[in-house]
């Protein structure tokens, strides 16, 4: 009863503050996608052809280093699930700078190299065997996993629009020969991440738009997403507008 109160105030927060965004013109774009599919690169892209746009990178890395550990270590789904609902909470931090970045700066679209689906695809991956082994044995785990969804979906509430990469791109190709050779290479580890992002669609109960992105070329993915962005934009300001924001209490 307490977490489904806090979750409920969570949501009504997430979808007042998605509001105040929208009547100040405010919007964030997520891209979700597999370790090297190019999604850095595609939001590098967008803000290089519309410099009002403003990249906001997700270091992840950073808060694997700060648990000890890389995303390739083997470890307990535990630990695993630590890092992710780390990770959620920096999501939040992130965006709630968003407002602040508006406030000072007028900055009004905010682009991110990863967003809250991706962080539950990835982590859901890894529930397997040992890792249902690990809940049986001990539920708490299972209730913090069930929390951590819901708080996916809560975040992820506050992207105007999500575009997803398909697949791996060659770093050769694209002048990258360092040769990286991650989880994302393994072809069952893919397809279970892909499945879990399409499922993450059913999940979010606010979804705005999740759009793949079915194309290579850097200059067609880029006018892709600014075109698709400017049409979902002026439907979501129509939409809102006169909206009252919910009480929280």
């Amino acid at each position: 009863m307490k977490n489904e109160l806090i979750m409920n105030l969570m949501k009504t927060s997430m979808q007042n503050m998605f509001l105040r965004n929208v009547e100040n013109g405010v919007h964030c774009i997520g891209v979700s996608g597999l370790h090297g599919s190019g999604k850095t690169t595609l939001c590098k892209d967008v803000v290089e052809e519309c410099p009002d746009f403003h990249f906001v990178e997700t270091n992840v890395s950073a808060i694997y280093k700060k648990f000890d550990a890389s995303p390739q270590d083997k470890m307990t789904f535990e630990k695993r699930l630590d890092i992710h609902c780390a990770i959620m909470d920096s999501f939040g931090t992130m965006l709630k700078n968003t407002a602040i970045m508006h406030e000072e700066k007028g900055i009004k679209v905010f682009v991110f190299d990863r967003t809250p689906a991706d962080v539950y695809a990835y982590l859901l991956a890894e529930v397997n065997s040992d890792a249902a082994r690990e809940m049986k044995e001990n539920p708490l785990i299972a209730e913090k996993l069930s929390m951590f969804i819901q708080v996916s979906c809560a975040v992820q509430s506050m992207f105007t629009i999500n575009f997803i990469l398909p697949g791996l791109f060659s770093l050769v190709e694209q002048g990258d020969d360092r040769g990286k050779l991650t989880a994302s290479d393994n072809f069952h580890y893919r397809n279970s991440v892909k499945l879990r992002l399409m499922e993450f669609q059913c999940l979010e109960e606010d979804s705005k738009e999740f759009l793949v992105i079915d194309a290579d070329a850097r200059e067609v993915r880029r006018d892709f997403l600014i075109m698709h962005f400017d049409a979902i934009k002026e439907l979501i300001e129509d939409s809102v507008e006169g909206q009252d924001y919910q009480k929280t209490a």
